[in-house]
């Protein structure tokens, strides 16, 4: 499996993409409910909220439209709707900003920002990310694919190239794909 798309050769005339968390890997739930809204609740120090704080951020995530938001646009919109609630909250206005403006949104990027305005807010925000992805590296066990998903690819994988497109922690990604045999059903992440 390749993970660069400039190495990728075209070997079909057709392209199946498939995103990874919800939709191959019944993943959401365990890693919002166990990790990313945990998470924030630790970083930030939101303990005595925790219990709607965490109600918000997983509407948000998991129910509404917005379900499978970017994990940094995620914290600006449940927060967005706490302060709208009238809960004091810290401020991220930074992080806010960078989510509007950067090209990509990543631990990547949010490390090149850093290094740019040794903003700290933004040194949380990584914090929490980063935290995240040791939170989900544990969660082995908790992870699967959704019935059939194995077969679809399979089947998939007879008449066209198969690509995961996902914004998920590629590690993360990859580390699930394979220990669940997925990963020989995809020519690309």
């Amino acid at each position: 499996m390749k993970d660069n798309i400039d190495k990728f050769l075209k070997t079909k005339d057709f392209l199946v993409c498939v995103d990874s968390d919800g939709c191959a890997m019944d993943t959401m739930e365990a890693k919002h409910r166990n990790c990313f809204g945990p998470e924030a609740v630790n970083v930030w120090n939101l303990h005595s909220i925790k219990d709607h704080f965490l109600e918000v951020w997983n509407k948000i995530n998991l129910y509404t439209k917005t379900r499978g938001i970017n994990r940094f646009k995620g914290i600006v919109t449940t927060w967005e709707v706490l302060e709208a609630e009238g809960i004091q909250m810290p401020d991220i206005s930074s992080l806010k900003k960078w989510t509007e403006t950067t090209p990509e949104l990543s631990n990547r990027a949010l490390e090149l920002e850093i290094k740019k305005t040794n903003n700290e807010q933004l040194k949380k925000a990584l914090e929490w990310s980063e935290s995240v992805n040791k939170a989900i590296k544990n969660l082995s066990g908790h992870d699967h694919p959704f019935e059939g998903a194995k077969e679809g690819l399979a089947a998939s994988k007879e008449v066209a190239d198969v690509a995961i497109v996902s914004s998920a922690n590629s590690a993360a990604v990859l580390d699930e794909w394979t220990r669940h045999g997925l990963a020989p059903f995809v020519d690309l992440m």
